[in-house]
């Protein structure tokens, strides 16, 4: 095994990632190329993990002061349903902000 088959942890590489629209963000935009494919879901990944944080705090506060759960219910349903919108608007908005910067970047060095 070639060393740059190690990853940093010295754990051998995986096969490089290929875009795959079963599984993470897809879209049009997302599977044009690996680089976006990437950018895209790294912002898909990100988000879920805020969103699941931010319910699992919602969670241990409602333990915490031994809430009646139909109190708190409407607060996790409304996070999970502005999570779900976030996870699904997010990733597509960002990429095209990141690929209008990309291009202008490219376009000053042309010039």
């Amino acid at each position: 095994m070639s060393p740059r088959c190690l990853s940093r942890e010295g754990l051998p590489c995986l096969s490089k990632p290929k875009t795959n629209p079963m599984f993470g963000y897809a879209s049009k935009l997302s599977v044009k190329n690996e680089r976006n494919w990437k950018f895209a879901n790294t912002v898909f990944a990100l988000t879920m993990l805020f969103v699941g944080a931010l319910i699992a705090v919602e969670t241990a506060v409602i333990n915490l002061l031994k809430a009646d759960i139909k109190v708190f219910m409407p607060v996790v349903i409304v996070t999970l349903a502005v999570g779900l919108f976030l996870m699904t608007w997010l990733p597509g908005a960002c990429l095209k902000k990141y690929l209008q910067k990309h291009n202008q970047d490219k376009d000053k060095e042309q010039s």
